[in-house]
């Protein structure tokens, strides 16, 4: 490239960047000229000005269709933060500080256990924010976050991309309860057997055969009614007739007095915030981890006595020699 002085450099392109972005991002003319409201035409136009003032290809082209190569991916990635840098130049202008709006995403156990914590102690501590929760399906996540309509997801799997970071937030853990109306909720602790003969309220089964509450897949139990809301699945267990794999959580503070059953062990769920790589300041998403790192320190407290008797059970195990 033909030594420039920066800011010339950038302004041969600076219009131009807004589209390739769109394009970069869905690879597909007809849907970025539908998000930018510019005809596909003049969008592929001005995408070919644009290699040509850089003297280098940002896709490659097979027929009809685009693919982002290693040297549009370099420049997306690059594009995203310096518009990252100029909204946020432009929030603290209009809004200061701690105000301004944060779009939150919650999936799985989380959107359980910790958003409604979150909004709750936000609305308490952080009254300039103003949180928008959505619950984005899991293949759009990652997308999402990077195209900058969701700051932060808190969910139970973290995102593989090289321009998100994951921070591992907790391990809730879980047990199978039964309501007070259902025959193993009084009486002796029943055996694996004896709770296999029961009923089941549980979230569809993934592609894997596994479940979101973590049931051991390998073993086999009667499902009597699929349930996508975990907050549902609670209610239908303390109604009385089915068994249900809940977060200790929940389940321990629901007014019906559940019983947990200890004949299957239930593995922990993991709890991730996953953003954008950070740009180096504290940001309004730092703001909302920092509540919920308070949330995950309060939950991690036993508030029962099950609760300490089960955490000084698992300490007290001894651990396998590596």
């Amino acid at each position: 490239m033909v030594d420039m002085e920066p800011t010339k450099r950038v302004r041969r392109v600076w219009d131009r960047l807004p589209e390739f972005r769109a394009v970069a991002e869905t690879e597909h003319l007809g849907r970025a000229a539908e998000r930018l409201h510019v005809s596909a035409p003049a969008l592929s136009r001005n995408l070919k000005l644009l290699e040509e003032s850089l003297g280098l290809a940002l896709f490659d082209r097979r027929g009809r269709g685009l693919q982002l190569n290693d040297e549009g991916r370099l420049l997306l990635a690059r594009v995203r933060d310096a518009m990252r840098w100029i909204d946020e130049a432009l929030v603290g202008l209009e809004e200061r500080d701690e105000q301004g709006v944060v779009r939150v995403g919650a999936f799985g156990v989380a959107a359980h256990v910790h958003l409604p914590e979150l909004v709750a102690r936000l609305v308490r501590e952080r009254p300039g924010l103003h949180p928008r929760v959505t619950t984005p399906p899991a293949d759009e996540i990652a997308d999402r976050l990077l195209q900058g309509r969701l700051d932060l997801v808190v969910g139970s799997a973290a995102a593989a991309h090289a321009e998100l970071t994951a921070l591992r937030l907790a391990d809730v853990t879980n047990s199978v309860y039964c309501g007070p109306g259902h025959p193993l909720h009084a009486g002796c602790e029943p055996t694996l057997e004896q709770l296999l003969e029961h009923p089941f309220v549980a979230p569809p089964r993934r592609p894997s055969g596994a479940t979101d509450e973590g049931w051991p897949p390998e073993l086999p139990r009667r499902v009597a009614c699929e349930l996508d809301r975990m907050r549902t699945g609670l209610e239908a267990c303390a109604a009385g007739g089915l068994l249900a794999v809940l977060p200790d959580v929940l389940a321990r503070r629901h007014p019906a007095g559940l019983r947990a059953l200890t004949a299957v062990a239930i593995p922990n769920v993991p709890v991730y915030a996953i953003r954008r790589r950070a740009l180096g300041e504290r940001d309004r998403v730092d703001l909302v981890l920092d509540a919920l790192k308070a949330i995950d320190a309060e939950l991690a407290e036993p508030s029962t006595p099950r609760q300490a008797e089960r955490r000084a059970i698992t300490a007290a195990k001894p651990r396998t020699p590596r």
